[in-house]
């Protein structure tokens, strides 16, 4: 805004406008349009900061846009002053020009010099206590600007309330904003822990079925690697061999006297079982193999029933236990038992493995001990 010195008839005059502002109109606010700036007396008025600020008194009006200060001096006519705008929405805030003018009568004409070599031309009255000034707007219409006798007391406290209404509007601004980004903060939180809800439950739900799936296809494996029958059937066929074949190496060593045809037959024979016991101890391996098979499907089992606990758990901590199948625990149980029955299968052949191993070393050492007693002469 802009501030001025206006002295009529050889009286110096303060104009304070508050409102339709010289630099509130070239913002164009309306057509052919009065505005009224008549100052409302304020309820409590401060002291003033200077005896100077009540005693240059002139012509003020009030609005929420603005306020404008006119000084001037008359010379026969010439008009020569300064004005001084106040704007809280203007991010200068203050607007200062000085302007040259003349008075004819009741008429008014007053050139601002709006920097650069530019001025703007205003006419308008000056009856008693009412200046009235013509604006131009920016949009080419035109807007009459009011003003009344004031003091620069006015001017300033009636700017000093601007500056705190604009400061508590800021703040009021700011509150909103807050409490506007912690909403639109929150639900956009909401949002996200809800897709992501949604998508642990699709997750936890394709997990779950696929270890189902699985456990049911492991459980098949360890069915098969927990049966020890062919294992057991060749250590059967292995000492049923290694008997008769110790029978033979007895029945050879009959004939008496001993001869050396006699003898190193039944040398022969013993090699026959000693080979024998190397088959049963054969066998012993390709248990010990059919353990480590069965282990491993034992293996596969358990990570089943832990991503079937792990899946389940997840469906049931982000609400989605009821998409659960009602087969779980079954298979669950199935799981635990498929374990427990193979261990107790693995158990048992072992056991059974260990009394072929154990008969089949004491017929090896009878057979030895056959075969050392003979001597040929």
């Amino acid at each position: 805004m802009r501030n001025a010195a206006l002295l009529v008839g050889g009286v110096l005059l303060a104009a304070v406008v508050i409102g339709a502002s010289f630099v509130a109109v070239r913002r164009a606010k309306s057509s052919n349009t009065t505005v009224s700036t008549s100052r409302a007396a304020p309820t409590s008025r401060p002291a003033p900061t200077s005896a100077s600020e009540s005693a240059q008194r002139g012509y003020v009006g009030f609005s929420a846009q603005s306020a404008v200060f006119v000084q001037w001096t008359d010379s026969n006519g010439e008009l020569h002053g300064q004005l001084e705008e106040f704007d809280p929405g203007d991010s200068t805030r203050t607007f200062n020009a000085s302007f040259t003018g003349s008075r004819s009568g009741e008429d008014i004409s007053l050139v601002i010099g709006e920097g650069l070599g530019e001025t703007k031309t205003l006419t308008g009255t000056l009856k008693a206590d009412e200046l009235s000034l013509v604006v131009p707007q920016s949009d080419g219409t035109l807007a009459t600007l009011v003003m009344r006798p004031g003091t620069v007391f006015d001017y300033n406290t009636r700017v000093r309330q601007m500056q705190q209404d604009a400061s508590d509007q800021q703040a009021t601004a700011t509150t909103e904003e807050e409490i506007a980004y912690a909403t639109a903060t929150a639900e956009t939180q909401a949002e996200l822990a809800a897709a992501a809800q949604s998508t642990a439950i699709a997750g936890a739900s394709g997990n779950l079925s696929n270890a189902l799936g699985s456990i049911n296809r492991h459980i098949g494996q360890l069915s098969k690697s927990a049966d020890f029958s062919g294992t057991l059937g060749a250590y059967a066929n292995d000492w049923a061999k290694m008997q008769k074949d110790y029978e033979k190496e007895q029945s050879d060593a009959q004939p008496q006297p001993t001869t050396c045809n006699t003898m190193y037959t039944v040398q022969s024979d013993y090699y026959t079982v000693q080979s024998d016991l190397y088959s049963i101890n054969s066998d012993d391996y390709s248990l010990s193999g059919d353990g480590d098979s069965m282990n491993a499907d034992i293996q596969r089992v358990n990570d089943d029933l832990a991503a079937i606990r792990t899946a389940t758990s997840a469906l049931q901590s982000n609400g989605g236990g009821a998409l659960a199948p009602n087969d779980v625990d079954a298979q669950i149980s199935r799981g635990q038992d498929a374990i427990s029955s193979a261990k107790n299968t693995f158990a048992g052949a072992n056991e059974q493995a260990a009394g072929f191993d154990s008969e089949a070393k004491q017929m090896d050492q009878a057979a030895q001990q056959l075969s050392n007693s003979l001597h040929c002469s």
